[in-house]
């Protein structure tokens, strides 16, 4: 959403690429910048691509926060040492506008109903939110609909995960 193909070839990029993609040439004359969310399904494709680099060095570039136990994991499969380097940028949304953007989370309408519950959904929202947070350096005032459980899960996890750094102040609107 930041650059059309034809801004990124201006900027030397030569070559766009899924990790997923099934048949992908190695062309060990090209440097790899890898943009990924740190989930356990792209961290799985990373040590595939690790394993058997296709390019000369690789610089990982993690959108949200990435733990301890899945760059060590990286690391002991770079055998051949083509991570250059590892950099968490906190981009786990889509800015629409200045004042506007989202998750592209098309399902969470599903939060509402108990019976469907996800949790996985649930830790993706809360996730975006607070990368939201890190990627806008705000101080948050927390606020929710009263009636509303799932606003308050998630405000209420939120909440937990801030506290532990700066004051959070939890606004219940009863409307």
């Amino acid at each position: 959403m930041a650059f059309t193909v034809s801004q990124l070839y201006a900027r030397d990029v030569f070559l766009l690429e899924m990790l997923s993609a099934e048949k992908r040439e190695r062309m060990p004359h090209l440097k790899a910048v890898v943009f990924v969310r740190p989930t356990p399904e792209t961290l799985s494709l990373l040590v595939d691509e690790l394993r058997n680099p296709k390019y000369s060095e690789y610089h990982i570039v993690f959108s949200n926060s990435v733990s301890d136990a899945q760059l060590h994991q990286l690391a002991e499969n770079d055998d051949q040492e083509a991570v250059q380097s590892v950099l968490e940028m906190f981009l786990d949304f889509f800015s629409i506008n200045r004042n506007l953007f989202s998750l592209n989370l098309p399902q969470c309408s599903v939060l509402h109903d108990q019976r469907r519950w996800d949790q996985k959904l649930f830790d993706r929202t809360v996730d975006g939110v607070l990368v939201s947070l890190l990627a806008l350096k705000k101080r948050p005032i927390i606020r929710f609909a009263g009636k509303s459980g799932v606003a308050r899960k998630v405000a209420e996890e939120v909440y937990v995960c801030v506290y532990i750094f700066e004051d959070v102040h939890v606004c219940i609107d009863v409307n």
